[in-house]
């Protein structure tokens, strides 16, 4: 071995490490490479632990590419290495070390056992003659990896791995098993003699193996007596928990799983780990007694489920129902831990025993009944937040609970769907006691009656048809209770929120009892709501506002003018830069004042004055900061970078204020709504107003995520009005200097041509050159080195949308078919190159569905632009599967194929002459072989086979040219 191999490995110069991958790649192919890694590793006192790593790491790679072909006497030697490693110095070897060991004993032993080495345990086992603690971890680590490798079922693995894992476990029931069960026994007995790790491995080991092993192996006195003691000492008592899990695991008839399940919960209870003592719990413990009593627990509740399907008779669950009643206590202990993830283990074990007797309600006797009233009162108060629970910085504790109180959701909605007037009864009880004592509470009892009332709705809805009187009378008290207390008055966040979370919950309550709405409604505008000095509040009470508003949009008339007010002072004339409510918050505040205009009382014509004196404070400030952001802007020397940040902000006011103004204007849902209230010239001077902004130099990407809305808006609110704006806005969108410009004017187009095409009939030639001018640049800068792909694939689809609603539309289509050539020409050529250029089957399969309709009406064009379609389009069609990048497997792709296909078909039957050009013009001049250009026009012109034959022809066709030709 190379005597500076240690310095090498323990140097971070790369030059070194370079030496060493030399180094280890020569004794890789070396013949006696591996033999001399064998021998270094036998002096292992002599060399250190990096030396000794790269040595096994040879090993590793000879035992798993070369080992097999060596001969029969090198074979030998290589596993005399291996069980040498069992005798030699007992010092503790670090775990990548060990590791490495177990991994090369695997490698070898799925190589030759049973067939070549079928006394691979018992030569260990003859190693192991003193049980000495470092070849014993190395024993029980090679026993865990061949778990992993073999045994583990849950580990997906082919037929082939799983037909040798079949015969490495029979061979290992008829000639092992017996004497490796001995050998844990052996270290298990003598438990003073081995570290507390290697015990714990040890029952590692036989949880694993009992899964396949017969189980009087395992469940005999010995192993009970030595279970019994190790479970008194606390360094082994967790993992004897876990070796029980894996005993339980294993399948096997159910009244010997019964009669298993109660021996070791005997066992458990006989060595007092159930702890009831709470000053003195062991949460680690109680982790796996929960993950125990569930999978215990759930195995039972099946076993109860199966009994009584099989036997028809509620009778024949009742050993199991009896054998889960005996340990119920131990599992509401685990339930109510203060451990959330405790509790959390047990909680499948509980849903499924409440969804038995949802199932099998004869099996809810009076035990029963009491059981799953202890799991609601538990329910209860787990559902609570600790009084730590950070609301403003949520960390990873908060998170936890949060996930866990979604589990105890279900837990408390299947009981709820079992005995729903317990539920409603115990809630209401809940909510009287909270009512009651409300100043002396804290905060977490409050919060918890209002969600449990929350939750309630979803398993039991007021109102529901099937409720009942009852049912109902008990939800009309709770409601009631409600919404007459003060609990919104509650000086915390948590409650406020989920006041307001129950106020839009219980819409249909309030409907049927209006006398509440004007408290409801007080309730989002005051310090409960957006006026709360909690900003989580606040921004959630706007929300859900401008939710509880559109519900009752018809119910507002007589009281909405005074709601406005309130929405109003809630602005109190500082809008963006002096509101305490963010600009989110405010965009749904204006969108309620809004719905609160059209919807009250005041005359249609005089809701257009209501709609104004909400926009003038918004236009006010626009005007005051775009004048502000044009004196920084003169004064700003040409070309400065970066950015000032005054000059940012600005820009982002400007833009939070357009986004306002289109909020507001949802509440005008069409043209005809804007005139009946007299409100466009409100709009359109806005408009006129907030245009100004593409005359901004920058900043721009920003402004127009405002204006871009706005301008979606105002289409449908002006309507036609919107038409002589169109033009022009238009051609400023394509020139200022941001990417995504040409995507918004398309998108834009695409909008006001599809809703008034009588109207834009006759301006389609102005309207539509700039976008497809801009389309061709696009494409024509894929090469370029700022290219963005992203960016191209939105503007190409918007595009191609456009150009759907244009062929699709009976009045743009005669409207477009009347362009002038060169539009046209213009228009067909941008689909032919985008089809040509950008290889994306999703894109390619548009334009081909929109030349196969420009193909039906082509006849109404001019005779030299049909000459042009036809000399261009059909080549185009013809490259585009030939290119490589066409994935001819892809199923995409085959379905782009299909199209292209029909489309050049209906082209060749259009104009036979064109089979002449293609065959002595076109294909020839690509270099394209006769015999091929035969062979396409034979496919073309078949008729009498089915279209899927002929498309497989076709892939066959277009695999060779690909394959030929790189086109």
């Amino acid at each position: 071995m190379d005597p500076n191999l240690s310095s090498l490995l323990s140097s971070p110069d790369t030059s070194n490490q370079s030496q060493v991958l030399i180094y280890f790649n020569q004794l890789l192919t070396a013949p006696n490479g591996w033999m001399l890694c064998a021998d270094t590793i036998k002096e292992s006192n002599t060399y250190d632990q990096h030396v000794i790593f790269f040595c096994l790491r040879i090993l590793e790679e000879f035992s798993k590419t070369r080992y097999s072909q060596e001969s029969a006497d090198n074979k030998l030697f290589f596993r005399k290495l291996l069980l040498s490693w069992l005798e030699q110095s007992s010092s503790p070897q670090p775990s990548f070390i060990l590791n490495k060991k177990c991994q090369i004993f695997i490698h070898v032993f799925l190589q030759d056992y049973p067939d070549y080495w079928p006394s691979f345990f018992s030569d260990i086992l003859s190693y192991l003659t003193s049980y000495s603690h470092e070849p014993t971890q190395l024993y029980l680590h090679i026993l865990l990896y061949m778990n992993d490798e073999v045994m583990d079922k849950s580990i997906p693995r082919s037929l082939e791995d799983q037909q040798r894992a079949n015969l490495i476990k029979d061979n290992m029931r008829e000639g092992c098993i017996s004497q490796l069960v001995e050998s844990w026994i052996q270290i298990l007995i003598d438990s003073t003699s081995f570290t507390p790790e290697t015990l714990c491995t040890t029952l590692r080991v036989v949880g694993l193996y009992t899964q396949w092993i017969d189980l009087p192996y395992i469940i005999n006195s010995r192993f009970l007596d030595i279970f019994l003691q190790l479970l008194g000492k606390e360094e082994t008592r967790i993992s004897v928990v876990e070796t029980f899990q894996g005993i339980v695991n294993k399948g096997m008839e159910r009244s010997s799983k019964l009669k298993l399940i109660e021996m070791l919960t005997e066992l458990l209870i006989r060595a007092g780990v159930f702890q009831t003592n709470n000053s003195d719990t062991d949460f680690d413990l109680d982790f796996e007694l929960s993950k125990f009593l569930n999978l215990t627990g759930s195995q039972l509740v099946t076993a109860c489920q199966s009994a009584v399907k099989e036997n028809n008779q509620p009778t024949a669950a009742h050993p199991f129902l009896t054998s889960l009643h005996r340990v119920f206590s131990y599992i509401c202990t685990m339930l109510q831990s203060e451990d959330d993830g405790v509790s959390e283990n047990i909680l499948p074990c509980v849903i499924s025993y409440v969804s038995l007797f949802k199932s099998h309600r004869e099996l809810l006797v009076e035990e029963s009944y009491r059981n799953v009233m202890t799991l609601l009162l538990i329910c209860f108060e787990k559902l609570k937040f600790d009084e730590s629970h950070d609301f403003a910085n949520e960390g990873e504790n908060e998170v936890l609970f949060l996930d866990y109180r979604r589990e105890l959701r279900v837990l408390f909605s299947t009981i709820s769907l079992l005995l729903p007037q317990l539920v409603l009864s115990e809630v209401d009880k809940l909510l009287s006691h909270v009512i009651d004592r409300l100043t002396v509470l804290q905060y977490m009892d409050v919060e918890v009656v209002l969600y449990l009332i929350y939750l309630s709705d979803e398993s039991i809805p007021w109102k529901h048809p099937q409720l009942g009187d009852e049912l109902s009378n008990t939800w009309n008290m709770i409601l009631n209770r409600l919404l007459d207390s003060s609990l919104a008055l509650y000086p915390h966040e948590a409650v406020s929120y989920q006041f307001l979370e129950n106020l839009v919950r219980f819409v249909p309550f309030i409907k049927a009892n209006t006398g509440y709405l004007p408290l409801v409604l007080s309730s989002f505008l005051d310090e409960r709501g957006v006026k709360n000095s909690n900003p989580r509040v606040r921004s959630r009470a706007c929300f859900l506002l401008t939710r509880f508003l559109k519900d009752f949009k018809l119910s507002l008339k007589d009281i909405s003018l005074d709601l406005l007010n309130g929405v109003l002072q809630v602005f109190d004339g500082g809008l963006i830069r002096d509101s305490q409510l963010g600009v989110e918050d405010l965009r749904f505040l204006y969108e309620s004042a809004g719905t609160l205009i059209m919807f009250s009382s005041t005359p249609q014509g005089d809701k257009g004055s209501l709609i104004q004196s909400l926009l003038t404070p918004i236009l006010d400030q626009f005007t005051l900061t775009f004048n502000t952001l044009h004196t920084q802007l003169l004064q700003l020397p040409q070309n400065h970078v970066p950015v000032p940040a005054g000059i940012v902000d600005l820009s982002r006011t400007l833009c939070n204020l357009m986004r306002l103004a289109s909020f507001a204007s949802k509440c005008v849902s069409s043209q005809q709504v804007a005139e009946e209230t007299g409100c466009s010239h409100v709009f359109l001077h806005l408009l006129e107003h907030f245009s100004k902004i593409l005359a901004i130099p920058m900043q721009q990407d920003t402004l127009q995520e405002g204006f871009r809305p706005f301008l979606h808006r105002m289409v449908i609110i002006l309507g036609a009005e919107f038409l002589p704006f169109l033009p022009e806005l238009l051609t400023r969108l394509l020139h200022v200097p941001t990417q995504t410009g040409p995507q918004e004017c398309c998108i834009l187009l695409n909008q006001i041509v599809a809703a008034h095409p009588n109207r834009t009939g006759p301006h389609l030639e102005q309207l539509l050159s700039p976008c497809i001018t801009s389309v061709m640049t696009a494409l024509s800068s894929m090469h370029k080195p700022d290219y963005d792909p992203n960016v191209l694939f939105d503007l190409v689809k918007s595009y191609l949308s456009l150009s759907h609603t244009l062929v699709h539309n009976s009045t743009l289509v005669e409207h477009l078919i009347q362009l002038p050539s060169s539009s046209l020409h213009s228009f067909l050529s941008s689909l032919i190159q985008i089809l040509l250029s950008y290889s994306k089957p999703i894109l390619q399969k548009q334009v081909v569905s929109i030349i196969k309709v420009i193909l039906v009406l082509i006849d109404k064009f001019p005779v030299p632009l049909i000459e042009f379609t036809f000399q261009h389009l059909l080549p185009a069609l013809f490259l585009t599967p030939a290119k490589r990048s066409f994935d001819l497997k892809d199923g995409l792709t085959s379905l782009l194929l299909n199209d292209i296909l029909n489309a050049s078909r209906l082209i060749i039957l259009k104009d036979k002459a064109l089979a002449t050009f293609l065959t002595e013009t076109y294909l020839p001049s690509l270099c394209i072989q006769p015999e091929l250009t035969r062979q396409y026009f034979t496919l073309i012109n078949q008729n009498e086979i089915d279209f899927k034959t002929m498309k497989n022809e076709f892939v066959l066709f277009y695999s060779k040219l690909q394959s030929l030709y790189d086109l």
